[in-house]
């Protein structure tokens, strides 16, 4: 007879069906399919007439099963059972053998905790193809970008550039890197708040592009302004590998009853008695109101654009202010401010911190001259150092250069021939206020390394000179509202020069501020020279060329 037998309970009976015969599991399954019955005298399984039919040629028909009367389901019949002479199944010794193994450690349906633990699996699994997919497509377009700019399919002159850009920027001018073999990685990034410095654009943009180097800036006009900078930056995005953008005060500035509730907490006494204003000049007065709503507004929103963007180290200065370091003075003729302090406390803080500034002024002593080295990399270099590694926001002192005039030799001296030292603020004046005074030189600026900042820090915004809440109080703490924002000159490694310029340069701004008496007072400083910032010229025009140093110096008006 084809196909298996029926089992002799006497003669043909196997270790396994001993097993199962004697199993408890085996029996107390039921006769719920083929698989688990109970096997009859004969050697034979029940057929259970629900689970199984034959058809009129003898063939198996599988059936989907149905409820019993105690609630539970029959299993569908196995595939491989076969059927006997007188319509009844059997099982093989190997069918016999795998069905004691699966009786041994059954398959337990999964619970309802274990599917949703599978399907989180397979959201997570999803979620991170998806993820490797983005950032393989964000590296194609880089690679993509990297061999536009290298291989330029046609070149095309300034003017050309300049005329095309004009056409087709409107808000936001974005820099075109035509032959950047340099890495951005540890570059420079700055906010810049203008208002009618066109004149001066040109120099801050050719010092901190060479010197620091700054390779993303953000900049907004002044609505009050009565020129636009837009042709100058044009002309360095078609030119350099800077990336510029120009926004307005529709990009960050608060509007309705938010301005003038906040305007409303602004306190301007200080400079309406500088400016000397009457309280009658209210339209002056808003707008001063105003400009100071716009400064917190546009620092929070320019800081959140660079660290969306992955940027680090940031400045905030303005536009007649250079990032210096700040070496050791010649002559030895700055001023240190002692701080003291009755609170025990503070007197213990000094006293640990006693051994770091001996530290940075040992490494005053060894800072490079400007050119020799750029500061984002000298602060690569020694990130794992103090001060850098303890430090994400850096309050620097400022040196005030006032008018007083210098010999055209010491002017022109290490310039470039073709260049016109007498038109760059740098270059021609070169006396400068006490060093480490607070008279002349005022509050300190700030950079800061924003990937070492909490995003919501960046919302709340103190002032331009030490915007965040790591600026307030840093290294010496001092109690009084002057002092605490003024960094001692022997405390850091970088400093910020402040110029003045010349009369005409410094009244052409429509501000209430400034004035002929003020500007008087300020002009005549003279406690000595400093010519540090020199060499910077020099290595501009060796960076884009003789060519192009005279284009991009120049204000394109």
């Amino acid at each position: 007879m084809a196909g298996c037998s029926p089992i002799d309970s006497s003669s043909r009976r196997s270790p396994v069906d001993e097993i199962l015969r004697q199993s408890p599991v085996f029996f107390r399954q039921g006769p719920l399919s083929p698989r688990t019955s109970e096997q009859l005298e004969d050697g034979t399984f029940p057929q259970s007439p629900v689970s199984h039919q034959s058809s009129e040629d003898g063939t198996l028909i599988r059936s989907s099963g149905q409820h019993l009367e105690d609630g539970t389901l029959r299993r569908k019949s196995p595939r491989s059972l076969e059927k006997l002479e007188d319509g009844t199944h059997c099982r093989s010794p190997k069918q016999l053998e795998r069905t004691y193994s699966e009786l041994k450690s059954p398959r337990s349906p999964r619970s309802p905790r274990r599917r949703r633990f599978c399907r989180m699996h397979q959201i997570v699994l999803i979620t991170f193809f998806v993820i490797i997919l983005n950032l393989t497509m964000f590296q194609f377009r880089e690679m993509t970008e990297i061999f536009n700019k290298s291989f330029p399919s046609q070149s095309t002159d300034q003017n050309t550039l300049i005329s095309m850009m004009s056409n087709t920027f409107g808000k936001s001018i974005e820099a075109k890197d035509q032959s950047n073999t340099e890495s951005n990685s540890n570059a420079f990034s700055s906010c810049l708040l203008i208002k009618d410095d066109n004149y001066k654009l040109p120099e801050w943009l050719a010092y901190h592009y060479t010197a620091v180097p700054l390779k993303f800036l953000i900049i907004a006009v002044d609505p009050l302004s009565s020129t636009s900078p837009r042709r100058i930056l044009e002309f360095w995005n078609t030119t350099t590998d800077m990336e510029i953008l120009l926004w307005d005060d529709e990009d960050f500035m608060p509007t309705g009853d938010n301005l003038k509730k906040e305007m409303e907490t602004i306190a301007v006494s200080g400079v309406i008695a500088k400016a000397e204003l009457s309280k009658t000049e209210a339209e002056k007065i808003e707008n001063i109101k105003k400009h100071r709503v716009r400064q917190r507004h546009f620092i929070s929103s320019c800081l959140h654009h660079h660290q969306n963007n992955g940027r680090k180290w940031t400045m905030l200065i303005d536009t007649d202010e250079y990032l210096m370091f700040n070496k050791i003075d010649k002559n030895r003729t700055e001023f240190v401010l002692n701080y003291t302090s009755p609170i025990q406390k503070v007197e213990a803080h000094l006293r640990e911190k006693e051994e770091w500034l001996t530290k940075i002024q040992k490494k005053r002593l060894d800072l490079p001259n400007v050119g020799n080295e750029r500061i984002a990399d000298f602060i690569e270099k020694n990130k794992l150092k103090l001060p850098w590694v303890a430090e994400h926001c850096m309050p620097l002192p400022r040196l005030f250069f006032g008018s007083v005039e210098s010999p055209d030799t010491e002017v022109q001296k290490g310039v470039p021939k073709k260049i016109d030292a007498s038109y760059f603020n740098t270059l021609r004046f070169r006396k400068h206020a006490l060093k480490g005074t607070w008279e002349h030189n005022l509050y300190d600026k700030s950079i800061v390394d924003l990937s070492r900042v909490r995003d919501h820090i960046l919302d709340t915004v103190f002032d331009a000179h030490r915007p965040l809440k790591p600026c307030q109080r840093i290294r010496t703490p001092v109690f009084d509202s002057v002092h605490s924002r003024i960094t001692r000159i022997d405390q850091t490694l970088l400093r910020v020069h402040h110029y003045l310029g010349t009369w005409e340069s410094y009244n052409s701004r429509n501000d209430t501020r400034r004035t002929r008496k003020r500007y008087d007072e300020l002009a005549n400083v003279d406690f000595g020279s400093d010519d540090d910032i020199r060499p910077w010229v020099g290595k501009f025009v060796e960076k884009v060329g003789s060519q192009s140093a005279e284009l991009l110096l120049d204000t394109l008006e």
